[in-house]
């Protein structure tokens, strides 16, 4: 076994084969195969799902910035939606931003990680029909004008 340096990850397919969650290579097999961290320790990747790639994100983060009021609608594998505001966005050295959201334990995470289907908008922006409805119903105007 040979020590990953923690650049390394292994993005894992959903059931419906759509890019899934990613995890961190924590050391590399004696015959190259990563391992990333299991319930009950140490796995080679093709044990813990399926793999859709491995990849080196080289990309440091040189700053952040809040997410000035955008917004992220969500969907998971089960077809369960929500929306909720994008904290801050983090800026890395290929000029690539990161959207990041906060979990109710103060956690914050890629807010795209582990996603069927997601929409980064702002609220300024003139939506699809279908999108404002779905938002329409699950979030609606308690004022009632719209």
């Amino acid at each position: 076994m040979i020590a990953a340096d923690g650049s390394y990850y292994v993005r894992f397919l959903t059931a419906e084969g759509k890019p899934g969650v990613s995890k961190p290579v924590v050391a590399w097999g004696t015959d190259g195969t990563p391992l990333v961290a299991g319930k009950k320790g140490l796995v080679a990747a093709s044990e813990y799902g399926r793999v859709e790639r491995v990849f080196q994100d080289d990309a440091g983060v040189v700053g952040a910035v809040p997410g000035g009021g955008w917004m992220i609608h969500c969907k998971d594998d089960e077809g369960t939606a929500w929306t909720v505001p994008i904290l801050a966005w983090t800026i890395h050295t290929d000029g690539s931003a990161t959207a990041l959201t906060c979990d109710a334990d103060g956690v914050t995470s890629d807010a795209t990680e582990g996603l069927s289907s997601y929409r980064i908008y702002h609220p300024s922006e003139k939506l699809p029909k279908d999108v404002r409805a779905e938002l329409d119903a699950e979030f609606p105007d308690p004022e009632g004008d719209g």
